[in-house]
C-alpha cells in the first residue's frame, strides 16, 4: 500500500496560500504606497500652486495700486497741459501793453522822461512825455517827425499838446495802432 502524506500536501496548501496572500498584500501594499505618494505629491503641488497665486494676486494688487496712482498722476499732467494751453491761448489774445510801451519809449530822446500813459482810446496809446527845457521838446519833436515807423506797431505819431508849467514842459503825444498790431 502506498501511503500518502496528507499533511505535508496541507503544508504545502498552506504555504502557496501564504505566499499568495504575502504577495496579494505585498502587491496591495505597492499600490497602496504608490497612491498615497501621488496623493502627496499632488497636495505638496496644490499647496504650491496656492502660495504661488497668493503672490501672483498681492502682486497684482501692488502692480493696481500703481496703476490708479500713475493714472492719476497722468490725469493730473494732462489736465495741467490743458491749462497750460488754455492760458496760453488766452495771453496770446491780451492786448501786449509792454510791448507797445517799449516802442513808444524808443522815440522819446535822452533827457525827456515819459510820466503817463493810457491805453483807453481804442486804436491809440496816450503817452505824456515831461521835459526839462524847451530844447528837450524841440528835440523830441524833431525825433518824432523823423522817426521810422514801418518797423513798429505804430503807423503816426500825433503831438496832442505842449504845456510849460514849473519849469517844465508836459508833451501829450497820440501813438496810433496799426490794425491788428502789424508791423
Amino acid at each position: 500500500m502506498v501511503q500518502v502524506n496528507l499533511l505535508s500536501k496541507k503544508k504545502g496548501i498552506r504555504k502557496q496560500r501564504n505566499i499568495f496572500s504575502i504577495v496579494g498584500i505585498g502587491v496591495f501594499g505597492l499600490f497602496s504606497i504608490f497612491f498615497l505618494v501621488q496623493i502627496v505629491m499632488l497636495v505638496i503641488r496644490y499647496i504650491s500652486v496656492n502660495q504661488k497665486l497668493t503672490a501672483i494676486k498681492e502682486e497684482t494688487e501692488t502692480i493696481s495700486t500703481q496703476m490708479l496712482k500713475d493714472n492719476e498722476r497722468l490725469n493730473q499732467f494732462i489736465l495741467t497741459k490743458f491749462i497750460l494751453g488754455e492760458i496760453l491761448t488766452l495771453r496770446s489774445k491780451q492786448f501786449d501793453y509792454s510791448a507797445y510801451l517799449e516802442q513808444a519809449q524808443a522815440y522819446i530822446p535822452a533827457g525827456s522822461e515819459i510820466s503817463g500813459v493810457d491805453f483807453q482810446t481804442v486804436g491809440f496809446v496816450n503817452i505824456r512825455v515831461m521835459s526839462r527845457s524847451s530844447n528837450q521838446v524841440a528835440l523830441l519833436e524833431k525825433s518824432l517827425k523823423d522817426a521810422d515807423l514801418s518797423a513798429s506797431s505804430f503807423d503816426r505819431v500825433v503831438i496832442k499838446s505842449v504845456i510849460k508849467s514849473d519849469a517844465v514842459y508836459r508833451t501829450d503825444l497820440l501813438f496810433g495802432i496799426k490794425k491788428n498790431g502789424d508791423k
